[in-house]
């Protein structure tokens, strides 16, 4: 039995953007649920991306393939991108 995962194409972004420019210091805004109210908080993109990576790790360790919604794929696969030996191994379906 294949153990496999769902991801999105969101984080793929982010961890090619990661490898091939390094860490975006750019502050982006969190949203945070906190008792049926929700509010705004500034979060470095780095943190994002790190936590992209990792999780991503995580998965081409633990998992035998990983999906992804290939209608969208374009959005962080060409042939400059870090993750293409996953995609032509076929990891990335």
């Amino acid at each position: 039995m294949a153990h496999g995962v769902i991801t999105d194409n969101w984080s793929l972004q982010d961890i090619s953007d990661l490898l091939l420019n390094g860490m975006d210091e750019t502050v982006v805004k969190e949203i945070v649920v906190d008792d049926r109210q929700h509010y705004y908080c500034d979060r470095l993109q780095a943190c994002i991306q790190t936590e992209a990576l990792f999780d991503f790790m995580t998965d081409v360790v633990l998992r035998d393939e990983i999906i992804v919604d290939q209608s969208f794929e374009h959005s962080w696969f060409s042939a400059q991108s870090p993750l293409i030996k996953e995609k032509k191994e076929n990891r990335l379906k």
